[in-house]
């Protein structure tokens, strides 16, 4: 049985699509939820120094997707929450 899912998290209805069908495989399986939120930097931003506070919004916007995953799950099911910028 699986011990761990990954869900990628944008905040999106198909998203929140993927947390409803992760939730209901998580109790078949007894698995944990990962929920995945990368951050689209473009290659502009990439090539260019970018300010704490652009990356503080990123980090903010992130962090609101990540916290409705996380409450979209009922208890008992085991979760945890990552971000990245990509």
């Amino acid at each position: 049985m699986m011990k761990n899912i990954l869900v990628p998290v944008d905040g999106s209805e198909g998203a929140d699509r993927a947390i409803e069908q992760a939730v209901t495989l998580a109790k078949i399986c007894g698995a944990k939820l990962n929920f995945l939120y990368v951050a689209n930097i473009n290659q502009l931003a990439i090539n260019a120094v970018l300010s704490d506070a652009i990356l503080d919004s990123v980090t903010k916007a992130g962090n609101v997707v990540l916290d409705r995953a996380m409450e979209m799950v009922p208890e008992g099911i085991e979760k945890e929450s990552f971000s990245d910028t990509g």
